[in-house]
């Protein structure tokens, strides 16, 4: 690792717990207690989770890339995806990560078009996701009965299912 990667990564531990810190002092619902009574396991399962969904995410750009004749190598790959997730964070409504993972692509060897098409089949794939995922998430809460079996929620989530990743 870089020493200006390590900065980095140190920069963002330290902002990260600092945010932690904050939403523990003046959020209304979390204590230190509720933290401290976390076991290893959910932690462990959702640090793994995200570890997955980074590596899937980057393996997407490389199998659309290679659909298009080039070969993005995974570092590459993981790096175009790191730059398009900063994108979407840094700009207003989340509206600069195709942008800016069309950009890292165009630097990787993509020719300007092959990065925007991916970044629009990536940011088409996430909306499709999302559009069938959060109405059956809809029904699984519903038959669990961790949300009530009454009809006002179902205009709201099929209203809200295409819109959501770009609200």
């Amino acid at each position: 690792m870089t020493p200006r990667l390590v900065r980095a990564l140190v920069v963002s531990v330290l902002a990260s717990s600092g945010g932690l810190a904050l939403l523990v002092v003046f959020g209304p619902d979390v204590s230190w207690a509720r933290i401290r009574g976390l076991t290893p396991a959910p932690i462990a399962a959702a640090i793994a989770s995200l570890a997955v969904w980074f590596v899937l995410a980057a393996l997407r750009l490389v199998v659309l890339s290679a659909d298009l004749g080039v070969r993005l190598r995974f570092r590459a790959a993981a790096r175009a995806h790191t730059v398009g997730l900063f994108g979407t964070m840094v700009t207003p409504g989340g509206s600069g990560g195709a942008p800016a993972t069309a950009l890292v692509l165009g630097q990787q060897g993509l020719t300007v078009e092959a990065g925007w098409v991916v970044a629009i089949a990536v940011l088409a794939a996430d909306t499709l996701f999302y559009g069938w995922s959060l109405p059956l998430g809809l029904v699984v809460l519903v038959q669990r009965g961790l949300l009530p079996a009454s009809s006002s929620w179902i205009p709201l989530g099929v209203l809200g299912a295409p819109c959501s990743p770009s609200c």
